[in-house]
């Protein structure tokens, strides 16, 4: 390489203001146009061989304020294919909270069904067992006249008196199933 060019080359890398000093010409605007123009490069030979285009693009890195460092240069490719990756897991992500969303929705639903049926088919046993005891309660009253149609004793006692002493013992009876009940269901566990 030349003596000339080397110190042109140098000078160059010792200032990184644009406008600098050489030949005793100051030159702020295109620095490449200079240097071309004062015949750094001594033959043609050397233009071909690329050191023109290299030093050119010195220069136009070095005027560059905002370039950005290498690194990031070419991270920005990886970033892109990265965020184009990452685009179909995140709709993905959201279908899938939308989904878990809609099925706890669904099965909060049908939590909610479930024991409405359980409440009502409670209702319906209940109501079955009252209309089942009122019609036994019944059919015992019904009895318990055919008997004393059987066996008139004749007394002075009249139809609605007789009538609500049954309903007495009625009553009576029912009381006692119920306390024995209780005091059954009641009693302390006693394991042997």
């Amino acid at each position: 390489m030349p003596q000339h060019l080397k110190w042109h080359i140098s000078y160059f890398f010792q200032y990184d203001q644009i406008m600098f000093k050489t030949s005793s010409v100051f030159c702020a605007s295109s620095v490449s146009w200079f240097i071309l123009q004062n015949c750094i490069f001594d033959s043609f030979y050397q233009l071909q061989m690329g050191l023109w285009a290299w030093l050119k693009r010195m220069i136009y890195n070095k005027r560059k304020k905002d370039k950005k460092p290498k690194k990031l240069e070419a991270k920005k490719p990886i970033n892109s294919v990265q965020g184009a990756a990452k685009f179909p897991a995140l709709i993905e992500a959201d279908a899938l909270t939308k989904q878990a969303s809609s099925a706890l929705d669904r099965i909060h639903f049908w939590s909610k069904i479930q024991v409405e049926l359980r409440t009502r088919r409670l209702c319906m046993v209940k109501e079955s067992r009252l209309k089942q005891k009122k019609l036994q309660n019944q059919l015992k009253i019904q009895s318990k006249f055919h008997e004393l149609e059987a066996e008139w004793c004749g007394g002075t006692e009249s139809m609605d008196v007789i009538v609500s002493k049954i309903h007495q013992r009625e009553e009576a009876t029912n009381k006692r199933e119920r306390a024995m009940a209780y005091a059954f269901s009641h009693q302390p566990c006693t394991f042997t």
